[in-house]
């Protein structure tokens, strides 16, 4: 029992320092992370890309299966090649898909809102003031996407740094725990 405890203590506590390391890299370097995350993904697109291309080479002509091959490959490289021609707009469109999502659904949502009213529920002005401030946060995301982004990863910094105090906690409560009952 005492072994698997100390296993199991380990485990929260090299988890608590990764995350706090993890989530203190992200709040000192968001824009490099988001940064990082585009070109890793480029370039995984790439290779991916690359390897498509180099089966169409060696199965050509086989099946019609094979060439989608080409078609892949093409189409992967292309894509890579605006990510890491374009990072930052590349995080921009991510995010501005994400204001436009934001603002639609905060906008309908004071439409439900407004329809709570005409049938006389009583909360629909708390509806309505939570779904202005959602509208207004997605209008925000889309005129500046690229700082949005930014701020996201940032705020899953905090988070992650949050994560790993909350299991640090844990860790020592439940080691207290365990020596109080040995």
């Amino acid at each position: 029992m005492k072994d698997i405890v100390k296993k199991i203590s380990t485990h929260i506590m090299i988890q608590a320092i990764l995350a706090i390391l993890f989530g203190l890299f992200l709040i000192l370097f968001p824009q490099t992370t988001t940064m990082a995350m585009i070109y890793l993904l480029a370039g995984f697109l790439a290779v991916i890309g690359i390897i498509s291309l180099i089966s169409y080479g060696r199965n050509k002509g086989e099946s019609n299966f094979v060439d989608s091959d080409l078609i892949a490959g093409i189409f992967q490289l292309l894509i890579a090649l605006v990510m890491f021609i374009f990072p930052k707009t590349v995080a921009a469109v991510f995010s501005l898909l994400l204001g436009i999502l934001v603002m639609l659904n905060g906008v309908l949502n004071m439409m439900r809102g407004l329809e709570i009213k005409k049938y006389g529920g009583r909360n629909w002005i708390t509806i309505l003031i939570l779904n202005i401030i959602i509208t207004i946060g997605g209008l925000i995301i889309i005129i500046n996407p690229f700082a949005s982004t930014v701020t996201f990863v940032l705020i899953l910094g905090i988070l992650l740094v949050a994560k790993g105090i909350a299991d640090l906690v844990s860790y020592f409560l439940f080691t207290n725990t365990v020596k109080k009952e040995q």
